[in-house]
């Protein structure tokens, strides 16, 4: 399968998920119009990746700027589920700090020819310490059983574990079995899609979630 095709598939995908959240975007709190925007945001740069792929034969500055407004809208999603009112600045503060970090590390440090492992690798390990503390925090009973949230933080957390066994095992595998390198790809590709599908069915039940469990 071409890369042009994969991304075409995601495209629609992340497109259906969007369409659907607006359409159902009456029954969204704060913190679901963050992953809203972030999937939005996403679009854009599966789109713009695909135009610089084809223009350019380089698209990995579009996907390293992506990952830093992913990133920094990952705090902002956590922060309106952690904290209170008058204490939310403090996770304003983190997501400026990871957006202006994110910033200066690529202008300074990092080629735009080469994925930033380094700042997606702190990125990972932030968002699945946040679902897994959501998670815990929400089954000991310390915060309300939101469970759409529930829901947005097991696919995140399933699709940055996954992620980062790919980077792991990447550059092994495809030294060691060169001739299967279109498996990790497409595994990679796999793993976007359903998370996208997921986003998709959530956004569809969204108007049930809220009927049965109480608006978020």
């Amino acid at each position: 399968m071409s890369f042009y095709l994969m991304a075409t598939m995601v495209v629609t995908m992340l497109s259906t998920a969007i369409a659907i959240g607006l359409y159902n975007l009456r029954h969204m709190d704060r913190a679901l119009k963050i992953v809203l925007l972030l999937l939005f945001v996403s679009l854009s740069s599966e789109i713009l990746g695909i135009y610089a792929a084809y223009r350019f034969r380089n698209n990995i500055p579009v996907y390293n700027t992506y990952s830093i407004i992913e990133a920094t809208l990952v705090c902002l999603y956590f922060n309106e589920l952690f904290l209170v009112k008058k204490r939310k600045w403090i996770g304003n503060i983190l997501a400026g700090i990871i957006f202006l970090s994110g910033i200066a590390y690529h202008l300074a440090y990092h080629p735009n020819n080469a994925t930033s492992s380094i700042f997606l690798t702190i990125e990972g390990f932030l968002t699945i310490i946040f679902c897994l503390t959501y998670i815990y925090k929400t089954a000991l009973g310390v915060m309300p059983r939101r469970y759409q949230h529930i829901w947005i933080s097991l696919v995140f957390l399933v699709y940055w574990t996954l992620t980062m066994l790919n980077w792991v095992s990447y550059d092994y595998l495809t030294i060691a079995l060169p001739k299967h390198k279109w498996i990790i790809d497409h595994i990679i590709f796999l793993t976007s899609l359903l998370t996208n599908l997921c986003f998709t069915i959530l956004f569809i039940r969204l108007p049930y979630l809220n009927l049965r469990h109480g608006s978020a």
